[in-house]
């Protein structure tokens, strides 16, 4: 979860930007992985969260909601249905805690959990917002701290010159190392997603279309990825969630430094290059600002910068930030144009799956390191942990201590 303040700006016009320069749209990705418990306790209270959480989103107005259905495609749900569909979910979930008390496997749930995948779309209009959070959060002290921070947050965007519409694939479960994790995914995007993935397919109604949106300009682009949707936008969404009751795991690896999740930014060509040389040797005038916005490099080139192909149509570039106590992956992405150009179909489809697959990747690899960082601590330092497992005493006239404790640092 991003915690950095942004700096108060605006975007500004794209001025002589040619009709084959610049962006047609850019749209933001993370995820926020949560251990899904398997005591009783934290198995029901993580049902419950989920069912909170698709209720405030529910009572947005605008908000659509795709459930799994027959083949690929979501099942887009009237608010009726979705209400309905809900109440299951919840006494579901609840179901399947007690279940897992006496499983022998953990992972036959996965299957359990993901046939109640959902998709959430609504336009990001502040006002409307703002009033559906204020109907459910603000009941407490904390909850109406919570929608002062969020009101004052979308009051400091220039709504004039940006539009927002936000998805979340909302159920998505995985396993790690035998342990069930929770990973839903937020998208924000400056343009209606066409695609029919991310969001209900247009109508064939032309005053049901989707308003044209100017092409972007690289400043404007980079503004829109860092300033709005991540330095703000993203910090909405993750405060949600955590008053929800839905917290997010960071495992911690070589001496107390976090794994943040992923966050992948998407750009898209007016004109995508063909090939990765072409985005090079033509483009570098975009590429080099964003990805010193994106990546935190000024060289997209730099050896700390790996990159390559994903699903034959998108170049990738990532770069982790490594900070004090800090591991932030993060992933820059361009649609290429490869003979035929991709249908927004495929190119939704496949951008999901990279982030998904993606950021599962990066957390257990988080996860491993954790595993492995708690081996090879000194046994002093992990008796606290274990609690009244280990006795102090006992560890400082242990041979295994002295040999071990002592000599074992990671």
């Amino acid at each position: 979860m991003n915690t950095q303040e942004a700096e108060e700006s605006s975007l500004s016009p794209s001025e002589g930007l040619s009709p084959s320069e610049g962006f047609t749209r850019v749209a933001l990705l993370t995820s926020y992985p949560l251990y899904w418990r398997t005591n009783d306790r934290d198995a029901t209270d993580h049902a419950r969260a989920v069912h909170k959480l698709i209720q405030v989103f529910l009572d947005i107005p605008a908000a659509s909601l795709g459930v799994s259905g027959e083949g690929k495609s979501w099942n887009w749900l009237d608010p009726q249905a979705a209400q309905q569909w809900n109440d299951e979910i919840q006494r579901e979930f609840e179901d399947h805690a007690v279940q897992l008390q006496t499983a022998s496997s953990e992972s036959r749930f996965l299957d359990a959990f993901n046939k109640r995948q959902c998709m959430f779309f609504a336009p990001l209009y502040p006002q409307n917002f703002l009033a559906a959070l204020k109907k459910h959060l603000d009941e407490t002290l904390r909850g109406e701290q919570l929608c002062l921070d969020i009101e004052q947050i979308l009051s400091s965007i220039d709504w004039s010159s940006c539009s927002i519409f936000w998805s979340l694939s909302l159920v998505e479960f995985a396993d790690s190392q035998s342990c069930i994790i929770y990973n839903p995914i937020l998208a924000l995007w400056s343009s209606y997603p066409t695609g029919g993935y991310w969001a209900p397919p247009p109508s064939n109604d032309l005053q049901s279309q989707p308003a044209a949106v100017p092409n972007l300009s690289v400043d404007e682009a980079s503004f829109l990825l860092q300033d709005v949707m991540w330095d703000k936008l993203e910090r909405v969404f993750a405060k949600i969630r955590s008053f929800c009751g839905l917290g997010i795991a960071q495992p911690e690896f070589a001496k107390d430094r976090k794994a943040i999740s992923p966050v992948f930014y998407f750009a898209q060509y007016v004109n995508p290059p063909s090939c990765p040389e072409e985005l090079a040797a033509k483009k570098s005038d975009s590429l080099y600002p964003l990805v010193k916005t994106c990546l935190g490099s000024d060289d997209p080139f730099a050896k700390e910068v790996s990159g390559g192909v994903l699903e034959g149509d998108f170049l990738t570039l990532r770069h982790a930030q490594i900070g004090r106590g800090v591991y932030h992956p993060r992933y820059l992405i361009f649609p290429l144009r490869k003979g035929k150009m991709f249908t927004e179909q495929e190119l939704e489809r496949d951008l999901y799956f990279i982030a998904n697959q993606l950021s599962y990747l990066e957390f257990s690899i988080a996860h491993e390191s954790r595993l492995i960082s708690t081996d090879y601590e000194p046994l002093s330092s992990r008796q606290p942990k274990w609690g009244g497992t280990l006795d102090a005493e006992v560890l400082k006239d242990s041979s295994t201590y002295k040999k071990w404790g002592q000599n074992i640092v990671f």
